[in-house]
């Protein structure tokens, strides 16, 4: 991590996302689109082998049966895995989100900063910048759903799902001076 400073910076906190933390905001909608999506294709498979039909309307029904299990179930394994290769840096001047594919940054100074703490009061979510999920005139998927192929390589500059609270709080603190 000291490679990404730069002269006369000086390095407030470090860590990592809670790979243990699975579920986010997110999945107020999530798992209600993605279980009506499977029970659909669930009626549709069956529909189709009960009644004569042909031979690609068959196999559409399994095909989507997997694509909608990905987002239902897949995407908390991938969420976990993406985590294990994430760092976060804050430092008195940007916040820095390293992660295996790319480092993000975003200076400090005149950029929003929003926090949101889980709902049980444990992990930290802080977002700084720009909120948008855009990427280059297409919608990608929600952050730290899952969803997502490279953690955050494309969206909002985050540190997502932090257990050390009290560290990362004070560490905004100092760096808001």
């Amino acid at each position: 991590m000291t490679a990404e400073l730069r002269p006369d910076e000086q390095l407030l906190w470090t860590g990592g996302p809670d790979p243990a933390r699975r579920f986010s905001h997110h999945d107020a909608y999530l798992i209600p689109v993605t279980v009506l999506w499977l029970g659909f294709m669930i009626t549709w498979t069956i529909g189709v082998n009960v009644t004569p039909a042909p031979v690609p309307l068959r196999v559409l029904g399994p095909v989507m049966l997997v694509l909608g299990g990905v987002p239902l179930l897949g995407r908390f394994w991938w969420k976990q895995r993406l985590k294990r290769g994430v760092q976060y840096a804050l430092t008195d001047r940007r916040a820095i989100m390293m992660t295996r594919r790319a480092v993000r940054e975003v200076p400090l100074g005149g950029h929003p900063v929003r926090r949101r703490m889980s709902r049980d009061g444990t992990h930290l979510t802080v977002e700084f910048g720009d909120r948008t999920f855009r990427r280059r005139g297409t919608i990608a998927a929600p952050p730290n759903s899952g969803l997502e192929w490279d953690h955050g390589a494309h969206g909002p500059v985050a540190f997502y799902d932090v257990a050390d609270m009290t560290g990362l709080e004070s560490a905004l603190q100092r760096a808001g001076r």
